[in-house]
């Protein structure tokens, strides 16, 4: 889960979220449209975003005593002397820290479900599946309150987990992901 929870991801998170709005911008007629190289540009920073992208933000940050100003310096150090120089003034236009911060955060978390969590359950609900046809037949005693109850099979218990699993999946898998995107306070 490091690919998604680390600084360095945090770090490359934020950095999309202000390329995309960036994108956005423009997209919506609020500044002049992109060609096509120069959305690839944009695109090219957050594909290779690196350690040493990572840092030079550190070090911004160290200079500037924020974190979200640092990352809006280091995009206008990638930009500066392009095409795009011309929008750095837009880097940032209308955002707040916390609606950086926010976005970057829903990112890490759709993305560590939709890579990570979602597909370890279904294999683990794959397994216990196994389990429950292999056992299906395999006779054991429940119990309920600590006392011995009706028969069963191990099957049948592998069964019950699996429900209670699919119904745990399907209720991670349709979480919506919101963040604050609000812009400054009046």
């Amino acid at each position: 889960m490091i690919e998604f929870f680390s600084e360095f991801a945090f770090l490359r998170d934020r950095v999309r979220v202000e390329l995309n709005f960036l994108a956005a911008l423009s997209k919506t007629g609020m500044v002049r449209p992109l060609i096509d190289s120069e959305s690839a540009q944009l695109e090219s920073i957050l594909t290779n975003f690196s350690n040493a992208d990572a840092e030079l933000i550190l070090d911004y940050e160290r200079k500037t005593r924020h974190d979200v100003k640092a990352i809006e310096y280091f995009i206008q150090s990638k930009l500066q002397d392009t095409s795009l120089q011309d929008l750095l003034p837009w880097i940032h236009f209308g955002l707040t820290s916390e609606d950086t911060n926010s976005l970057g955060q829903a990112i890490a978390l759709k993305e560590s479900r939709d890579e990570v969590i979602l597909p370890n359950l279904q294999s683990l609900i794959s397994n216990l599946s196994d389990f429950a046809i292999r056992y299906k037949s395999i006779p054991m005693l429940a119990r309920t309150h600590g006392q011995y109850a009706v028969p069963t099979t191990v099957g049948r218990e592998f069964a019950v987990y699996i429900a209670r699993l699919k119904k745990t999946r399907d209720d991670i898998a349709s979480h919506r992901f919101e963040a604050k995107l609000t812009g400054a306070v009046r």
